[in-house]
């Protein structure tokens, strides 16, 4: 018997496909809630949420929570992008002047 990929593929079960998108989306779900910003708290309900409801909670997640859901992802909570503070100095011109370069 010759094993024709094809016709193996087409014997797949659609329903299957669909239980590992979403079991792939609620991973994602839950590693970006443990990656967020949130108190450990809020984390640990939002996880149980995503875990017990999977689509639902998942869905809920991407909705209603933290719009800067990365530690540390790059902006402030208001959309703004961070600025150096007072007396910290420009990488790039301490490299430059650096007498070693």
């Amino acid at each position: 018997m010759i094993f024709d990929p094809v016709a193996a593929a087409a014997r797949i079960d659609t329903r299957w496909l669909l239980v590992i998108y979403l079991a792939a989306v609620d991973v994602w779900a839950v590693q970006l809630i443990l990656r967020s910003s949130a108190s450990r708290r809020e984390r640990l309900l939002w996880t149980a949420v995503v875990v017990l409801c999977p689509v639902i909670g998942a869905l809920f997640w991407f909705v209603l929570g933290p719009k800067s859901r990365i530690a540390g992802g790059g902006g402030a909570p208001d959309g703004s992008w961070p600025r150096r503070g007072e007396g910290e100095e420009d990488p790039k011109r301490v490299q430059a002047d650096d007498p070693r370069r």
